[in-house]
């Protein structure tokens, strides 16, 4: 009875339920046919003993009759196995000759047998050998057929495959045969055959008959070798073939193939046929290329090893349940039956485009693929992506992953960072549009930004995208130049772009306009400051800091929470759902940075120390290693960071964009590590205000840490301290302190400038101190005073500016908060149509950028500007 039928999937039909006409595989081989090539038809499903079992069906009227292969084609065959079995064991460092000495296993073999690649066959201890003929208890004939069936179920993932191998190679033996070209006697021989066929049918007469029996050919008898190097030359032409069908090589150097084997010059190749054809033969494996395809590689690996590692273990707890009797043995396969249904489930809702979730998808497709539809569509989706992206090939039934040879995988790599940068530039436009800009300027802007992104990536020529970067740039600010706006819409505009491009190199951030209220940015780390809050970590005063950027109705709902964690009652700190922490965020991206960091140096690592990795066990990477939760914490935090980028509140459209456009530049390799991800995250005041200072932050760095080196180099130069002495580790604590008070000087001061005029003499009596105990002389002490007191006047230049900017931030800051509680009150006083009421803080006492202590604006002539702090 049919089940239904879909469009993409064969009919199904119930447990010997099918048509007469569709038979499964192995009744097939059992009539002496094959499938021949066909399509699956039909599945036959039911379930036993909790078990589904899944058939695949074929028209017996497609079938095609099995060939025997003679005695000279399972040589052939059997040379070519163990030839490559020999070359296996080669590349896991194992001599040929291993697998010719004969060695006793020992008396522990039958009960401690490897559980990889083994099957019914090759195990010689099965359920019948604990039968007895008492015919109760444990050995009752009911028990015996449970205890047969559980012995089957176990197997049947090894019998599959068993199956596959016999199969392939009877596909190979009729491949050789129709390959070998028939010598005149074997032409004789089939006539004469189908002669006397005919005569005793009584077509022919009896004369005609002797006639044909008493013809002889004069060629050459062929002897046995002969016969047997025209098989194995015909096995290598059929699977040079096949692997030009599949796209392995080319088609020409398999034509090259066919040449050499038939003795026709192949001059096209080069004059000496043998010595080519033996070149192909012996050339090495293809290693993996830049990093989208080793990083594949590398996935792929991790993959099959665990389901190779999986599947022994689930066959090994079998075999030891089974000794255990019926109970145990139901048990486990009810344990596996479960585990089936979670990775099908799993594997059904398989997130789309994450790539390290599809590591851990393919490791179950990979699995359960010979009894799953929904895991073997996942294995050939998953390989097949692979394949085409990256030119991973993976075996799925020898659980093994190669290179294939003809895959342009320099090109690829190319292309994957040329389609980031791409989507960067395309994500610039998207936000433009939707900018604050008159509409005839909007207009005029986005025809400028259309014919800006108009040329997409060659895919032939995926560099010249790369290339032509810089001069695309400069070609859209001097477009952008020639249109007329207000200096306000200009600089929303150049800074929308080049954030999006991930380069702010150029640009004052003090010249950003501000896009994000304070007092929303805070909503998202309320729950975090309440934690805080709550165990200790952070003041009343702090706490009153940080909100105080907030509306007075927001302030009010922390305040209440704040008083209830006082009062020890229970409260909901996430006040503001699904509003996004910035702080969180970034706290992701860069650990989601650092694990993709360290995946990337284990690929590189797999291929440019290829033989110390051979030495570590390859089929054990992502078994015996952490490297399978990293890649686990990678998939859960993109997923997470994509929900965040889609869904989250209080992100504006560029941070959004940014969000994707990271992600996008750490798959492609574009960041290599946490220390590539951009200088700005975040466009609001608080992220921008701590960009700042960094930047004045690595000057100060850069100062105090040349202050170290020389005051260390003039105290080694004295020869009178030795460095791991106890006075020199006094001395060498001393210079330390010296060179933090630099660093806080010319950071600007945060503590007060008093506080560091008065910290950094008593830093420098101290190290005066420790050099007169470890007997330094007078001149080494003036010198270091010297370069003390030089490199301090330098840190005060330094740290007057970098105050300055943080009195405006603060002042930027409170201007915000000002603009945005006079619109309040405005759409208030309309509401109440009366005007608003004087809250103390009105226009005139607004800070105002004009009356801030800033250098003057340079002149924007281009998107890219350059200022004295900024090139510092």
């Amino acid at each position: 009875m049919t089940a239904g039928h879909d469009d993409e999937q064969p009919d199904t039909y119930q447990w010997r339920a099918a048509p007469s006409h569709l038979k499964t595989r192995r009744q097939l081989r059992a009539a002496g046919l094959s499938p021949g090539g066909q399509d699956v038809a039909a599945l036959m499903l039911g379930k036993r003993r909790g078990r589904r079992m899944i058939a695949h069906l074929y028209d017996i009227a497609k079938a095609r009759p099995k060939r025997v292969p003679s005695a000279a084609q399972l040589d052939a065959i059997a040379k070519a196995t163990r030839e490559h079995q020999a070359r296996a064991a080669e590349r896991h460092g194992y001599p040929r000759t291993d697998l010719t000495v004969e060695a006793d296993p020992g008396s522990q073999w039958d009960r401690n047998r490897p559980s990889r690649n083994h099957s019914q066959e090759n195990n010689d201890m099965s359920i019948n050998d604990f039968q007895d003929t008492t015919g109760t208890g444990l050995f009752a004939p009911d028990n015996m057929d449970r205890l047969r069936a559980g012995e089957q179920r176990i197997r049947a993932t090894m019998a599959s495959i068993a199956e596959s191998e016999a199969q392939d190679a009877a596909n190979e033996a009729r491949r050789a045969e129709d390959a070998r070209p028939k010598t005149a006697a074997e032409q004789l021989a089939e006539i004469q055959a189908e002669t006397r066929a005919d005569l005793a049918a009584g077509l022919i007469s009896p004369e005609q008959a002797a006639w044909v029996d008493n013809i002889q050919v004069e060629d050459e008898p062929a002897t046995a070798a002969t016969s047997a190097d025209e098989v194995e030359a015909a096995s290598i032409s059929a699977e040079v073939r096949a692997l030009a069908e599949s796209g392995r090589i080319d088609v020409g150097l398999a034509d090259y193939v066919d040449d050499v084997l038939a003795g026709r010059p192949a001059p096209e190749l080069g004059t000496d046929p043998g010595e080519r054809l033996q070149q192909w033969i012996d050339r090495p494996e293809a290693e993996p290329v830049g990093h989208g395809q080793r990083l594949a590689y590398l996935y792929a690996l991790v993959a099959v090893n665990q389901a190779s590692d999986r599947q022994a273990r689930y066959v090994a707890d079998m075999d030891e349940a089974e000794r255990h009797g019926t109970a145990a043995a139901d048990a486990h396969a009810d344990r596996i039956e479960t585990i089936l249904e979670r990775d099908e489930a799993a594997l059904a809702a398989m997130p789309a485009n994450n790539r390290e979730a599809r590591v851990t998808a393919l490791a179950n497709a990979l699995l359960w693929k010979n009894g799953s539809p929904v895991a073997a569509a996942r294995v050939e989706e998953i390989t097949g992506a692979l394949a085409q992206d990256w030119g991973v090939i993976v075996d799925v039934d020898e659980f093994s992953v190669s290179i294939d040879e003809t895959f342009d995988a320099h090109t690829a790599q190319i292309a994957s960072e040329a389609h980031a940068l791409r989507a960067r530039d395309l994500a610039a436009v998207e936000v433009v549009a939707s900018a604050p800009l008159p509409d005839n300027i909007k207009a005029t802007v986005g025809e400028v930004m259309a014919a800006w992104t108009a040329k997409d990536v060659n895919p032939t020529d995926p560099q010249n995208y790369l290339d032509a970067e810089p001069h695309r740039q400069a070609e859209l600010a001097q477009e952008l130049s020639k249109i007329q706006m207000p200096e306000n819409d200009r600089v929303t505009l150049e800074f929308a772009i080049d954030y999006l491009r991930g380069d702010l190199k150029g640009m004052d951030l003090l010249d950003t306009p501000v896009q994000v209220d304070p007092g929303e940015e805070v909503r998202g780390r309320v729950p975090k400051l309440l934690g805080h809050f709550a165990r200790g970590e952070v003041q009343p005063k702090r706490m009153a800091e940080e909100i105080s950027v907030m509306t007075e109705a927001d302030q009010d709902a922390v305040r209440a929470a704040g008083r209830a964690i006082a009062a020890k009652q229970p409260v909901e700190v996430d006040i503001w759902p699904g509003y996004v922490d910035r702080e969180h965020i970034s706290e992701e991206l860069m650990l989601y940075a650092m694990d993709a960091g360290d995946l990337r140096d284990l690929a590189d690592y797999i291929v440019d120390e290829a033989e110390s990795f051979a030495e570590e066990d390859p089929d054990r990477l992502g078994v015996n290693d952490d490297t399978p939760e990293k890649i686990e914490r990678m998939a859960t935090r993109r997923e997470q960071l994509r929900a965040a980028a889609e869904t989250g509140k209080g992100l504006t459209a560029m941070e959004r964009h940014q969000i994707t456009a990271v992600l996008a530049d750490i798959d492609c390799g574009r960041i290599a590590d946490e220390k590539g991800l951009p200088e700005l995250m975040w466009v609001d005041e608080r992220t921008k205000s701590e960009a700042d200072l960094l930047r004045g932050s690595r000057t100060a760095g850069e100062l105090s840490t040349a202050t170290r080196k020389e005051v260390r180099e003039l105290i080694q130069a004295s020869g009178t301290v030795e460095a791991n002495s106890h006075p020199g580790q006094i001395v060498d604590h001393a210079v330390s302190r010296i060179g933090d008070s630099v660093f806080s000087v010319a950071e600007g001061a945060p503590l007060g400038v008093e506080y560091e005029r008065k910290e950094f003499a008593e830093k420098r009596e101290y190290l005066g101190r420790a050099l007169d105990q470890a007997g330094v002389d007078r001149d080494t002490k003036l010198k270091v005073r010297d370069v003390i007191d030089g490199r301090a006047r330098e840190a005060g230049q330094l740290g007057r500016p970098a105050a300055q900017r943080r009195t405006q931030w603060k002042t930027r800051t409170d201007a915000a908060v000002t603009h945005r509680e006079d619109q309040t009150a405005q759409r208030r006083a309309v509401t109440n149509q009366r005007a608003p009421r004087s809250n103390g803080r009105n226009c005139a006492t607004r800070a105002d950028r004009a009356a801030q202590p800033s250098s003057p604006a340079p002149a924007r002539h281009s998107m890219r500007r350059t200022g004295p702090e900024v090139e510092r």
